[in-house]
């Protein structure tokens, strides 16, 4: 298995004055990534290039298990703030109580995690299709390659509207109209989820077998 970075920027925007900038996080995400030159997929993963397309559970592509837990080396970039960094450790330590992984500092690990100051979302599963319909005349102009759908290997988890990785309904919105509408409630507000869901959990525990 060879490193699979992924990237992100800080969540919470704040403006001089230190109040909350209301603003969707994956427009933020994408124009810190701007510039950066690196070739992302959905605006804010670096995926393993040298991995094929095929979806990831094969040996050779998921982390190993040893034991009872899966280990997975961790790195965060010094440039982030140490109110950051307690941020993403906040984020891992969720995984770690109702799923088997389990996180480790890197030391010499050729395979880990990596956290840069410049991160597979649900709505580009491949049978997205039957649940959500995606707006491209409201996406802004080169934003439209975020909202392809790709394929994945499901393990048989329903659709999860409610997922931490699930676009909100105005993501990458040009004009501040919905770009992606659940087709069973096109009012439904997606992307609102601030910690794993338990569709997010099953998927984790049936991958690795937890």
């Amino acid at each position: 298995m060879t490193p699979v970075f992924i990237i992100i920027v800080c969540l919470a925007l704040t403006s001089a004055a230190g109040s909350v900038v209301k603003r969707d996080v994956f427009d933020a995400i994408a124009e810190a990534n701007e510039g950066t030159g690196a070739r992302l997929v959905d605006g804010d993963i670096m995926p393993n290039r040298r991995r094929n397309a095929l979806p990831c559970t094969a040996a050779g592509c998921k982390w190993p298990k040893t034991g009872r837990y899966v280990w997975v080396p961790v790195s965060i970039s010094p440039a982030y703030s140490r109110q950051e960094r307690n941020r993403i450790i906040q984020g891992l330590e969720t995984f770690q109580g109702p799923t088997c992984i389990r996180f480790q500092w890197r030391s010499n690990h050729t395979d880990y995690l990596n956290f840069i100051s410049s991160t597979g979302h649900e709505q580009s599963r491949s049978d997205r299709d039957d649940y959500v319909t995606i707006l491209y005349n409201n996406i802004k102009s080169g934003r439209e390659r975020n909202f392809r759908k790709r394929r994945t290997n499901n393990l048989g988890t329903d659709y999860d509207f409610d997922s931490i990785m699930h676009y909100s309904s105005r993501a990458f919105s040009k004009n501040g109209s919905p770009t992606i509408i659940a087709k069973i409630n096109p009012n439904a507000r997606l992307g609102t989820a601030t910690s794993m869901t338990d569709k997010d959990i099953a998927l984790v525990n049936r991958l690795y077998g937890c």
